[in-house]
């Protein structure tokens, strides 16, 4: 198991056993921003927390649902 400290902020990117969902990514943009590039970096390993981390980049982007 391995985790990555970003500097300065003390949060951790999580690891593929602690799944986070889309809108702790859409609150955790450096973590989502550093968990979007390991998950680029090794396209092959099979992690829930890349494709969550893709989705909120994505929600953050589009901006809140406007459904009525």
């Amino acid at each position: 198991m391995s985790t990555v400290v970003l500097s300065g902020c003390g949060n951790e990117i999580p690891d593929k056993n602690d799944v986070k969902p889309i809108s702790w990514y859409v609150e955790h943009p450096e973590i989502r921003k550093e968990m979007i590039k390991k998950c680029r970096d090794n396209p092959g390993e099979k992690n829930p927390n890349c494709t969550n981390a893709i989705f909120a980049d994505y929600e953050d982007y589009k901006g809140p649902d406007t459904e009525k």
